[in-house]
């Protein structure tokens, strides 16, 4: 990020003309327009001029929170830098995303702005928007294998040791790698 520019994340309302610029800029960021996922929270992410007067959209994410507690998993704490849970291998998507933990169902970044700290500025505010919903210690993803090595640097772990095949149309979602990131009980 460049010291004349700052980053503004926003939580965007489930609008018609909100969920047609989100779908715009997947289409734009992966050649295949994407809806918003059902009972998800949009977030974009903005890059604005010292003076305000350029507001780029630069990424955009969604999560899907779990607001039931009953279906939260907490498991025993651990310090940082060890993992709550062994490799799985989870018989199907559903099986490792629905199983009470906060998902990151997408978070794109604008081609031209990749590898500027934009990506990880989002994530970091969608996780943190997850964690003080309910302070769960747990966040779930399926990440393109273009992507693990992003995520690897933002904290996650793979869940699994192979990737889990789609039948998506969308190529870089042809094999997704379940990855999660703990947190402590503490806030973020």
């Amino acid at each position: 990020m460049s010291s004349s520019t700052e980053f503004v994340v926003e939580q965007k309302e489930l609008t018609d003309e909100n969920i047609k610029q989100f779908r715009k800029f997947t289409s734009q960021s992966v050649g295949q327009s994407i809806s918003v996922p059902e009972n998800n929270v949009l977030f974009f992410g903005y890059r604005v001029s010292h003076q305000g007067a350029v507001k780029i959209l630069v990424c955009v994410g969604t999560v899907r929170p779990v607001f039931d507690d009953a279906y939260l998993i907490f498991p025993p704490y651990k310090f940082p830098g060890e993992h709550f849970f062994p490799f799985t291998e989870y018989p199907t998507i559903n099986s490792f995303l629905e199983n009470g933990c906060h998902i990151v169902e997408y978070i794109f970044t604008d081609s031209y702005y990749k590898r500027c700290g934009y990506g990880s500025a989002l994530l970091t505010h969608m996780e943190k928007y997850l964690h003080n919903l309910d302070n769960s210690v747990v966040i779930r993803l399926l990440a393109s294998s273009k992507a693990v090595r992003f995520f690897l640097k933002q904290g996650y772990r793979k869940a699994s040791r192979a990737p889990m095949h789609t039948s998506s149309s969308v190529r870089i979602f042809k094999d997704l790698f379940p990855m999660e990131k703990a947190f402590s009980y503490y806030p973020v």
